[in-house]
C-alpha cells in the first residue's frame, strides 16, 4: 500500500509539473517561501525513502485520541454506541 502511494504521488507529480506554468509555480513557490529550491527529481527521491516506520512516527505524533473529534449527521437517539469510539 505504501509503495502503491508513493508511485501515485510521483506519478501525479510528474503529470503536474508538464505544464510550463506549473513548473514555474513550483520553483518560484520554493524559492519565495523557503529561500531554496528542491527539484522535482529530488522531491521524488525523498518520497520514495519514506518507509513504514516514518509513517508510524508522524502518525503518532499527529493522531492522538485528545486531538480527535467524532462528528455524526442522523436522528440518533442514544450516545451511547459512539461515546465508546471516543474514549
Amino acid at each position: 500500500e505504501l509503495n502503491r502511494a508513493k508511485e501515485f504521488t510521483n506519478g501525479k507529480l510528474v503529470l503536474e509539473l508538464e505544464d510550463s506554468e506549473t513548473l514555474g509555480a513550483w520553483f518560484g513557490k520554493q524559492w519565495f517561501l523557503q529561500n531554496r529550491i528542491e527539484t522535482p527529481a529530488e522531491k521524488m527521491k525523498k518520497l520514495r525513502a519514506v518507509t513504514r516506520e516514518d509513517i508510524r512516527t508522524v502518525a503518532r505524533q499527529l493522531l492522538k485520541r485528545k486531538h480527535l473529534t467524532l462528528a455524526l449527521i442522523g436522528p440518533y437517539k442514544e450516545a451511547g454506541p459512539f461515546q465508546r469510539l471516543v474514549r
